[in-house]
């Protein structure tokens, strides 16, 4: 049998690793929209036990468009990115802020949120993150929690510890409705989401 010699070798190489294909990739769906905890124009409401108000304002939602991307690779998978920007405002920070950004994709169907809100920064993703928990000891998994009279189901806790720079240091949050609970972290006051208002979808 003939051994392939290494010009051979590497002519092969170069014809496999130099094909490439335009792929299309479609804007951030109506569908993914659905999968956001937040809509445009929401106000969500948060109070403290002495009856404090802070005000949460979604203020824009932007999305990525099609486009497209060059696939390197003979038979190689190349995903396409979508990703949507959550902007508000509150009480505390009159001036528009980037809040959340959302990113998924057609072939890990990642539901991946950076939050940023208060200057607490922290990422979770929703499809992938659960079977990592152990790892994560910043995150801690409630299956029922429990916000001014209402049960949220598969809430998470994110515990900054000693993050500088944010006023607080817990987080409670799921993919459904976002952020439910913040604690500040001198005083240990709780700001829970009222439960009589919507969001996103209605619920």
């Amino acid at each position: 049998m003939k051994k392939l010699t290494f010009p051979l070798l590497f002519s092969i190489s170069l014809f496999l690793f130099s094909c490439s294909e335009e792929i299309n990739c479609p804007e951030f769906t109506e569908e993914n929209l659905e999968l956001l905890p937040y809509a445009e124009g929401d106000t969500i409401v948060f109070m403290n036990q002495n009856n404090e108000i802070f005000e949460l304002i979604i203020t824009e939602v932007e999305r990525t468009e099609a486009y497209t991307t060059t696939c390197r690779g003979r038979n190689s998978i190349c995903p396409c990115y979508s990703s949507a920007e959550i902007k508000a405002k509150n009480t505390l920070d009159p001036d528009e802020y980037p809040f959340i950004l959302f990113e998924t994709d057609n072939v890990s169907f990642s539901r991946l949120f950076f939050f940023n809100f208060l200057k607490l920064r922290f990422e979770f993703d929703f499809a992938r993150d659960f079977s990592y928990l152990a790892l994560m000891p910043e995150m801690t998994l409630y299956n029922e929690f429990m916000v001014d009279g209402k049960t949220y189901e598969r809430v998470l806790m994110y515990d900054s510890f000693d993050f500088p720079g944010s006023t607080i240091n817990k987080v409670y949050f799921n993919e459904e409705y976002g952020i439910i609970r913040f604690t500040e972290r001198e005083s240990g006051v709780n700001w829970n989401r009222l439960s009589d208002q919507g969001n996103n979808s209605s619920r």
